[in-house]
């Protein structure tokens, strides 16, 4: 059996980004399952809003766990923050409330954002 083009397509670029655009791909993917669980929870398609919420406490937890402590407080204050946003998506899905939703999409751009301003200046000073 043949597989998805597409998957083939993510699964070499998986394996052939280095740390930075990893996490940036992780961030995307978590903004992209909230998209999804969010509009989902708006359709009143409840099991898909809790498959796609599901995924992206997924994410954030693989987030956290990759944080480098021994890089000092950033990776403490990024813990934390992950922590909240895994609680609020654990809230929001069990109470099946998309305020909590609307914060957790905020965070998370704001971190891809600078995420991503970070590498292109790395990238620019190579």
């Amino acid at each position: 059996m043949r597989s998805n083009p597409y998957t083939q397509y993510k699964k070499v670029q998986v394996e052939t980004s280095d740390q930075g655009e990893l996490l940036l791909m992780l961030y995307d993917g978590a903004l992209r399952f909230l998209g999804k669980g969010m509009k989902a929870l708006d359709e009143g398609d409840l099991e898909g809003c809790n498959a796609n919420l599901l995924r992206a406490q997924d994410i954030v937890f693989e987030l956290r766990a990759s944080l480098d402590y021994s890089a000092g407080k950033v990776a403490a204050s990024l813990s934390g923050l992950y922590d909240y946003i895994y609680r609020l998506l654990i809230q929001a899905n069990i109470k099946k409330d998309i305020e909590p939703l609307y914060q957790v999409e905020k965070i998370l751009l704001e971190l891809r954002d600078a995420w991503k301003q970070s590498l292109e200046m790395i990238s620019n000073a190579r």
